[in-house]
């Protein structure tokens, strides 16, 4: 329903304009009623209404007055103006504040009124259909953004850009700005096939990913854009000023807050990669082509890690060298060797080692296999160096942290 404020210092047109009235069969709910403008404008402040029906002639605030505030607040307001007075100042005030009826007092007649009212509601209803027509085309504007945007970077990289000036026209019909310098961050969801099982729906991943940056780019107040490029890949386009440092400490804070956001709502990890400032549309492309490239040269040195720690734990029975594992991966020794200690943290001979190291004191704690079956187990010849090379694990010998163990469970 519709809210109607009545507001008159005279009494009896209230009590007429109350009682006389249907408002409940004309779709309007009569709001409150007001002997004086300033008692209205402090609940209107509050609480606008969609129609107001007003004196002139008021004490603390008149009628022309109360419009002209109210109409500040919401131009959209409908208003009925009462007076007493036919002199034509009055209702030249009242027709430069776009007032819809002025109607005397001394003519007051309840079916005009009425009528009046009916008419109030068509402006209302064509007005609030209106509003819903427009907010069903900004939606549809706004999802055809997200799929022209998706198609618009697809072509980006895997296209040629034949001429810079259709790919800026192009882009800024998307949201990019002329000549601005952006940060293109390479946005993918780890473990995306186990999100996607968890959520049943790739568009709804889809969908979950972009609205939550959105909204978290709109609270933040960053003029940045979003889009899909493949699955559970998109791109972040981050407008930078001329404080680049600045701009990309303040980014990197805003991207830790996405992740988080990711993780602890939904369980969903959120990774990045970013780029260097690109202006131009051939450095723009390069910057996204390379991150693409990055990531994948990440998940091809991932998965060859993984296969190296599988290959140690399946062997760790027998002596293994750094040798016959880059082998085993086809890689070279070397690179092999920087590579791991890269990724890992510690030395392929160290993991080893702390690998043989950890199964030796499972063996120590859970069978009853004496030391030397034991050094043989874990690929040692010669039971000293196994001892030797506990010990500086562990810092006691093999024995002794068996007999640790064997002292514990006796006192329990």
């Amino acid at each position: 329903m519709y809210k109607v404020m009545l507001v008159d210092d005279d009494y009896p047109v209230l009590e007429f304009l109350s009682e006389m009235i249907n408002w409940e069969d004309l779709g309007l709910q009569l709001q409150s009623v007001h002997g004086n403008g300033l008692s209205a404008l402090i609940e209107a402040e509050e609480n606008m209404p969609d129609i107001l029906i007003t004196d002139i002639g008021m004490p603390k605030l008149n009628g022309i007055e109360l419009t002209k505030k109210l109409k500040e607040i919401d131009p959209s307001l409908l208003v009925a103006i009462l007076s007493c007075h036919n002199e034509f100042h009055f209702a030249q005030q009242a027709l430069k504040l776009n007032v819809q009826e002025y109607i005397l007092k001394d003519k007051l007649n309840a079916e005009e009124i009425v009528q009046l009212l009916r008419q109030f509601v068509e402006t209302l209803d064509l007005e609030t259909k209106k509003k819903k027509n427009q907010l069903r085309l900004v939606t549809t504007i706004e999802q055809n953004k997200g799929w022209m945007l998706e198609r618009f970077i697809n072509r980006t990289i895997h296209h040629p850009i034949h001429s810079e000036d259709v790919w800026k026209e192009e882009a800024q019909l998307l949201g990019f700005l002329p000549n601005q310098n952006y940060m293109v961050i390479f946005c993918f969801i780890d473990h995306y096939q186990t999100v996607i099982q968890s959520f049943r729906s790739t568009e709804l991943v889809h969908f979950l990913v972009h609205n939550v940056i959105t909204e978290l780019m709109s609270g933040e107040h960053i003029n940045a854009m979003h889009g899909q490029f493949y699955q559970n890949e998109s791109f972040l386009f981050v407008p930078l000023n001329q404080e680049w440092d600045k701009e990309t400490k303040k980014i990197k804070n805003f991207l830790q807050m996405i992740q988080e956001t990711f993780q602890e709502t939904f369980g969903i990890s959120l990774l990045f990669e970013m780029g260097r400032p690109a202006a131009r549309p051939i450095d723009i492309k390069e910057q996204m082509v390379n991150l693409i490239d990055l990531k994948d040269s990440r998940n091809r040195i991932n998965n060859e890690i993984a296969n190296a720690c599988k290959y140690i734990s399946d062997n760790i029975h027998r002596k293994i060298n750094l040798e016959e594992v880059a082998q085993y991966l086809h890689l070279n020794s070397s690179y092999f060797s920087r590579l791991f200690k890269k990724e890992v943290g510690e030395t392929f001979v160290k993991y080893v080692v702390n690998m043989k190291m950890n199964r030796a004191k499972e063996l120590l704690d859970q069978t009853n296999y004496s030391i030397i079956e034991i050094s043989e187990l874990l690929g040692y010849d010669n039971q000293s160096y196994f001892n030797k090379t506990f010990k500086g694990s562990e810092g006691i010998s093999p024995i002794e942290y068996r007999n640790r163990l064997y002292k514990r469970e006796m006192k329990i």
